[in-house]
């Protein structure tokens, strides 16, 4: 689950990034961010968890292949 995480200075010179609102998986992941504050770092989470769950919802497209009776894809 993604929470709200603030980096502070100390630990953005550790990580190597900006400080600021990230979004952090609970093994200790950033998964998303720069945010500037909190509201942001919030709304840019549910908005990923939502476009995340429709991809899921929407039907792969498998192009049809039609085999020989060799096993072979014909073109």
């Amino acid at each position: 689950m993604t929470i709200p995480h603030y980096v502070n200075e100390h630990t953005s010179e550790i990580r190597a990034i900006k400080p600021g609102w990230y979004g952090i998986e609970s093994n200790g992941m950033l998964s998303s961010g720069l945010f500037s504050n909190q509201g942001e770092c919030l709304t840019g989470i549910t908005e990923a968890r939502s476009n995340f769950r429709a991809c899921r919802r929407r039907p792969l497209s498998v192009p049809s292949v039609e085999a020989s009776t060799s096993g072979r894809a014909l073109a």
